[in-house]
């Protein structure tokens, strides 16, 4: 455009050219090519370039945009930026990718356009040319320790793809194996065998377990699906998490035990920062597994209640009906808390979500207050007077209901006091039989040796009863020692009934 002045002209020459190589870094950006944006200048020597200030300037701020391009893949040394989430594949591919761009970089820089460039700005002595240069031949050293990198890296590829793939309750079995080819590379490479790096790896292999562990938990199903199952998910969880770190200090002792036998005090793993992620996904699925037996506990969901709440059991009694109501009203009020968490406008399982730790805090003091509430409606249960029988059918219902450590404790309570009562029931009725056998309290008309006999035999048949409720209903909830007591004593009573009844029979006979 001819009506532009020379001054215009150059100025727009200028914001054109730097808009191309903007838009040329943009275009190759997701494909991880580094293309140098280089325009054919037409000038026909270099000392000819070096006379126009203009074209000088503007083959100078191309140049100060490869140096940028440049300097950000030389000092690019990790995939830092998804370093939270990417996994060891990803790992991979960042060398394979670097490797290739470098080699690209390398391959423009030999190009016919590049050379003029550079040779007309070196002639002027340019002052952006020098560390444009020294970048240029770092390239060389970055493109050697790409391969080198990549060559090792490849050699755990198939365990990676392993990882990614296999069946998540299955993981474990693959990560033996990848961790000793990872210490391998650890051993063998030029560039990997420093802690940085090798803990990045590890801390990759940490994410990807994390990540197959997240896609293999239902979250939907622990608050509106079958939360026995998810029970099962989160414990594969857990204890792939558990036995992960446990292979790994195991490979860091042999490590340790190789370095002493070579004399070394110091250049093993140090695996701070590698379970930072996996121990806070073992601690969430921790969590959630309160949560599934909390959803157990207050609304007695199952397998086989499809996401809605268990049928209540039958109670009987004159208490059954407050026992009923304080139930209802403590799953409706766990219901509300259930509510709340289901509108949560994040994953529970993503640990880098900081706020899941408060919202669990309200959700566990709600909990812990529901449970106060149930160990009182048990307690309301036991306050009439109640036989031993009546008390065994009321522990056993309980205890079929009790998920949650707190619940189980309270039924336990119950259950060795109504151990006690009975050890107290039987001694009292040992003291009764004791003072009524030398004159036995018989009725007018029953004969004195069978109606003597018929009178302990009654006493007997009561004790006989209660153990058997006792021992059979109450045999899950009370330990091996209070059982083995109350036995103990029952069959005491008994073996002197016996005894009472063979020596009334005797004197009969004589």
């Amino acid at each position: 455009n001819q009506a532009l002045t020379e001054g215009a002209r150059n100025e727009l020459t200028g914001h054109f050219h730097r808009c191309m190589a903007t838009l040329t870094d943009t275009i190759h950006y997701s494909d991880g090519r580094t293309v140098l944006y280089c325009p054919a200048f037409e000038y026909n020597s270099v000392s000819e370039a070096a006379k126009e200030k203009d074209l000088l300037q503007i083959m100078e701020s191309v140049v100060i945009h490869w140096t940028r391009q440049i300097k950000d893949v030389v000092n690019n040394l990790d995939n830092s930026s998804s370093a939270e989430t990417s996994g060891p594949l990803d790992e991979i591919e960042f060398w394979k990718t670097r490797a290739q761009d470098l080699i690209g970089i390398q391959e423009q820089l030999q190009g016919v356009n590049v050379q003029r460039i550079v040779d007309a700005l070196q002639y002027a002595k340019s002052n952006y040319i020098g560390p444009f240069h020294n970048l240029t031949k770092q390239i060389v050293t970055r493109a050697s320790e790409a391969n080198d990198n990549l060559k090792y890296l490849e050699s755990i590829r198939n365990h990676c793809v392993q990882l990614r793939e296999i069946e998540a309750n299955n993981v474990v079995t693959v990560l033996p194996d990848l961790l000793s080819r990872i210490r391998l590379i650890w051993t063998f490479s030029a560039f990997y065998n420093n802690q940085e790096r090798v803990c990045g790896l590890l801390r990759k292999v940490s994410n990807e377990i994390i990540h197959r562990f997240r896609n293999h938990v239902p979250i939907a199903d622990i608050l509106d699906g079958d939360v026995e199952f998810c029970m099962v998910r989160l414990h594969e969880s857990i204890d792939c998490g558990v036995e992960w770190k446990a292979i790994y200090y195991k490979t860091v002792s042999a490590i340790s035990r190789n370095l002493a036998a070579k004399g070394q005090s110091t250049g093993g793993w140090d695996g701070a920062s590698i379970f930072a992620q996996i121990d806070a996904f073992v601690q969430r699925c921790r969590d959630l597994l309160e949560l599934c037996e909390s959803q157990m506990q207050f609304c007695r969901k199952s397998a086989a209640t499809d996401g809605k709440p268990g049928p209540l059991p039958q109670f009987g009694g004159t208490k059954a009906q407050e026992i009923i109501s304080g139930i209802v009203g403590i799953q409706a009020s766990f219901e509300q808390e259930i509510d709340r968490l289901r509108h949560l406008d994040y994953d529970m399982l993503d640990v880098r979500v900081s706020r899941w730790h408060d919202d669990y805090h309200h959700f566990k003091t709600a909990v812990k207050d529901l449970e106060i509430m149930f160990a009182n409606v048990i307690n309301t249960a036991f306050e009439s007077n109640i036989t031993i029988q009546e008390g065994s059918n009321l522990i056993a219902t309980f205890h079929m209901l009790a998920k949650r450590d707190a619940v189980k404790t309270s039924v336990s309570r119950k259950a060795m006091e109504l151990q006690v009562t009975f050890v107290q029931f039987v001694q009292s009725t040992r003291s009764e039989f004791e003072q009524g056998k030398q004159n036995p309290p018989i009725r007018q008309h029953e004969p004195q040796f069978a109606g003597s006999a018929l009178w302990a035999h009654s006493l007997a048949a009561k004790v006989k009863d209660d153990f058997e409720a006792l021992g059979k209903k109450l045999k899950p909830v009370l330990s091996t020692r209070h059982l083995d007591e109350a036995r103990d004593v029952a069959n005491a009573f008994l073996n002197a009934v016996r005894d009472f009844k063979v020596n009334r029979y005797t004197h009969w006979i004589n």
